[in-house]
């Protein structure tokens, strides 16, 4: 409901999907990006290669690391490899950090 409903992504989530979709690192690129913290968004590429998700996951990297979300070389490898369980445990993560950061701008 939130990446769709609130977020509104340009592709629809839902639970079969959703290992693939963020597999490459470009939705995650975009969701970074409409809570402002994805300035190079369009350095992004939608591909489904290698190098395209190395791109997209090293980009990722400052965004993430800003906002306290545990991310390093094995999670990257296991939400590539769309390994069960590991972009639930990442998203999880990061809508609790998004939310954390609206409330602090909220009452900052």
């Amino acid at each position: 409901k939130w990446l769709n409903e609130d977020v509104h992504l340009q592709e629809r989530i839902n639970p079969s999907n959703f290992a693939s979709a963020f597999g490459s690192g470009y939705l995650l690129g975009e969701l970074m990006n409409k809570y402002g913290l994805q300035e190079d968004f369009t350095s992004f590429s939608p591909g489904s290669n290698t190098d395209a998700k190395l791109n997209n996951f090293s980009r990722l990297e400052p965004s993430l690391r800003l906002l306290q979300v545990p991310f390093n070389s094995n999670i990257v490898a296991d939400v590539m490899r769309e390994k069960p369980g590991a972009v639930t445990s990442l998203m999880y993560q990061l809508f609790i950090a998004l939310n954390r950061k609206e409330q602090q701008n909220l009452t900052s």
